[in-house]
């Protein structure tokens, strides 16, 4: 037995630093090399191996473990549980990002959306690797005010997002109030990316009008 193989086990808190990056992001290469396009490229050339302990198999991708199955199964039973654990991952992701943007500066007249069962069934239906959060307005405004589309797109194989913040209407007309590389991000944990975002979404409405805009 590789000694670096041990039975896989599941953190229950929903915290961003208990989410195993690692083996998050090795699931998600060993989804892709075991379906699609790669249906029928053997286990081997997948990059998937197996370890046989007692009563479990450990499968792992490229060394990383990936999951553990009981006895015989089939690619598919190994592929239905690991994309069911990669949607319990998102929705763990998704917990940390909506706790920290509790105090998310949103512009007055603004909502925050966050669909999340909606994002998280394109994981199981399309393999869908990420989430979106939008910022948009609550109702439409006189022509002379800012409005705000906001858009977090998280990704959930590792820790990054593209984020996307337009304005319209106000004094200064319709712009994108991102520059240069601001609008992609990545972080060491979920918790961290969470709190960049929202610092870059704060810097960014800043911009609305030339002028701060207060917490709703």
């Amino acid at each position: 037995m590789n000694a670096q193989i041990a039975l896989l086990q599941d953190q229950g808190r929903a915290d961003s630093a208990s989410i195993d990056l690692t083996r998050l992001a090795a699931t998600w290469k060993a989804v892709e090399a075991i379906s699609g396009e790669n249906l029928r490229r053997s286990y081997e050339k997948s990059g998937i191996t197996t370890c046989h302990t007692p009563g479990a198999v450990v499968v792992a991708h490229r060394g990383v473990p990936v999951a553990t199955m009981e006895g015989r199964f089939s690619r598919r039973e190994l592929f239905n549980q690991m994309i069911k654990w990669l949607h319990d991952q998102g929705a763990r992701i998704a917990e940390t990002l909506l706790e920290a943007w509790g105090d998310l500066p949103i512009p007055p007249g603004h909502e925050v959306v966050a669909d999340i069962p909606s994002e998280l069934r394109w994981i199981l239906a399309i393999r869908s690797n990420k989430v979106s959060v939008s910022v948009r307005p609550l109702r439409v405004r006189a022509v002379d005010q800012a409005r705000v589309h906001a858009e977090f797109r998280v990704f959930l194989d590792e820790p990054r997002a593209i984020l996307f913040i337009d304005r319209e209407g106000g004094s200064a007309g319709r712009a994108d109030l991102l520059e240069g590389k601001e609008r992609h991000m990545r972080a060491t944990t979920y918790q961290e990316l969470a709190g960049l975002i929202a610092q870059r979404f704060a810097r960014a409405i800043q911009r609305v009008d030339g002028r701060p805009e207060r917490t709703a």
